[in-house]
């Protein structure tokens, strides 16, 4: 079985649900926890981890390696989450020009620019001061955060679990465990836990390069402010560090970390009439370091003329109850086990657990437009917790023999979603899919496009235009083009011929138009105005420029 301690005193003996259906109700004083929960990890502890990273990584980058191998079509860049990725590499060009400010590229009048997305516009700045191409930065930001990732959650873990082989157990679970997906692809479904990276650690690692950090930043705030034995002022320094740069890579990340924080102190208050306001530092301190950040952005999206109305359409809900449930598999079934011996017995670090995920479940369906967001964290819990499950309540009801095939037939139905990920962008990679592959001749079109140019083109081939060169679209993203469903039908009339062609390139203000496979594929190309002419011809590629 699984011989995991979550603390050294803070769990009965294995086999406890056996001996009193109840784990040991352990409570040792506030001083003694926290001396207990100290993770102590040898060096040779963290060469392994550092070894076994190193391994993940491999594993989770080859497919952009085989994509990266020169061929007949021009990679992308992206293979995970298409739409979103190449947002992030236009974002990057615009700091790649030396922009600070930042303007939608994907909508035809941007408006005024802000400080916004100020860590891809950061990383542009590092491509252009290193004279590196906008992919290697990113791609070596992806890599260098998903490294801290992983090893900022093997520490968090020690906090709760030992010995050494127990941590990598559960380590191993959280990074390479996911849903019942795989078992809904089956039937023709498409759950959560299959592209909504933010969620699971595994689709973390493959997605992009905000998400690990926001991950990292995450894990850091909680065991600074809940588990470290470090000097408050010490930890509530770090803490506010780390809280402003949360708020800038993934603010929302900040409502579930702030409610876990205040309902602690808020359930002490509440249940033994007693106000400590020492308890509600770390609370204060995040809350404090993430307004400034939080409420300018707040700020932007009511009062910009257009990140107004992009906010608008910016709704990522989470999934009805059912497919939620898929989402979590196993993991959430075991933890939901946890949740329940700790809910009856358990001790400070159970109660923590518990209320992380409660307060994690509970805000996915909080009336917000963007629910899905506050998954990022939620995997944690339901691994320890599930962990737990197994530890105490199953593990131990179970014959020798049966134990180690339960295990085994855990071990195999935890990680298919991911690999069923992994193998589709592989796959991706090695049939060089043009759904994230150019053809020479469109990439060279792309790069040949006039700076600041406002171009027609099919919706798929707008995705790539900002990301590739520095001209605008009137389409090419669901949230990021304003009144995108319009955009996107617009564009696709026009090529499809329903439309006045010169009315409508007179109206929109279109600097050029772009036609290629991708156009062909909607209707042939409308006849242009006058004054029109050819600025790039290629194979089945051609340019037009006003």
């Amino acid at each position: 079985m699984l011989p995991l301690h979550v603390g050294r005193l803070l769990v009965g003996p294995p086999g406890c649900f056996n001996a009193g259906r109840c784990l040991a109700r352990i409570h040792p004083p506030s001083a003694r926890i926290r001396r207990v929960l100290a993770p102590l990890i040898s060096w040779a502890e963290w060469r392994r981890v550092a070894a076994l990273s190193a391994v993940l990584l491999l594993i989770t980058n080859a497919p952009y390696v085989l994509a990266y191998q020169t061929g007949p079509q021009v990679f992308g860049g992206i293979l995970f989450a298409l739409a979103d990725g190449l947002s992030y590499l236009a974002k990057m060009r615009q700091g790649w020009r030396g922009e600070w400010l930042f303007t939608l590229p994907y909508t035809a009048d941007p408006g005024p620019g802000v400080f916004l997305f100020t860590y891809y516009l950061s990383l542009g700045h590092v491509a252009r001061l290193l004279g590196v191409s906008v992919e290697a930065i990113y791609h070596a930001a992806r890599v260098l955060t998903g490294a801290l990732f992983l090893l900022v959650a093997y520490r968090f873990i020690a906090y709760f679990v030992e010995p050494a082989r127990a941590r990598l157990a559960v380590w191993a679970l959280f990074f390479l465990g996911s849903g019942l997906g795989w078992a809904a692809a089956l039937a023709g479904g498409f759950t959560a836990d299959l592209w909504v990276a933010e969620s699971i650690p595994f689709l973390t690692l493959l997605s992009n390069a905000h998400f690990p950090p926001a991950w990292a930043l995450l894990l850091l705030i909680l065991e600074w402010t809940l588990l470290s034995e470090a000097p408050i002022g010490r930890r509530l320094g770090w803490t506010a560090l780390a809280t402003a740069l949360l708020a800038n890579l993934q603010p929302m990340a900040l409502l579930p970390a702030g409610a876990l924080l205040a309902s602690g102190p808020l359930w002490e208050a509440v249940t033994r009439r007693r106000l400590d306001l020492r308890s509600w530092a770390p609370t204060l301190t995040v809350a404090l370091a993430a307004a400034p950040w939080i409420g300018y952005q707040l700020w932007l999206t009511q009062t910009h003329p257009v990140l107004r109305l992009w906010n608008a359409q910016n709704v990522t809900p989470s999934p009805p109850l059912p497919e939620a449930l898929i989402w979590g598999g196993l993991p959430l079934v075991l933890a939901a086990l946890g949740a329940a011996m700790l809910w009856r017995c358990g001790g400070p670090a159970y109660r923590l657990l518990l209320r992380w995920g409660v307060i994690g479940a509970l805000l996915l369906y909080a009336p917000i437009a963007l629910q899905r967001r506050l998954s990022l964290g939620l995997w944690m819990p339901i691994c320890l917790l599930a962990a737990l499950a197994w530890r105490d309540a199953i593990g131990p009801r179970l014959p020798g023999g049966w134990r180690k095939s339960a295990l085994a037939l855990l071990a195999a139905l935890l990680p298919p979603s991911n690999l069923l990920v992994w193998a589709g962008m592989t796959g991706a990679a090695l049939v060089r899919s043009p759904a994230v592959f150019l053809t020479r001749a469109e990439a060279e079109a792309i790069r040949t496009l006039p700076t600041g140019a406002l171009v027609l083109a099919a919706p798929e081939t707008g995705a790539f235009i900002p990301a590739h060169s520095d001209a605008r679209v009137l389409y090419g993203h669901p949230f990021e083009t304003v009144n995108a469903e319009v955009e996107k039908q617009a564009v696709t009339d026009f090529f499809a011929g329903r439309l006045d062609t010169a009315l409508f390139l007179q109206e929109r203000k279109v600097d050029v138009v772009f036609y290629g496979p991708r156009e062909a594929a909607l209707g042939s190309l409308p006849t242009l105005p006058n004054g029109w002419r050819v600025l790039f011809q290629k194979d089945s590629v051609t340019v037009f420029g006003n």
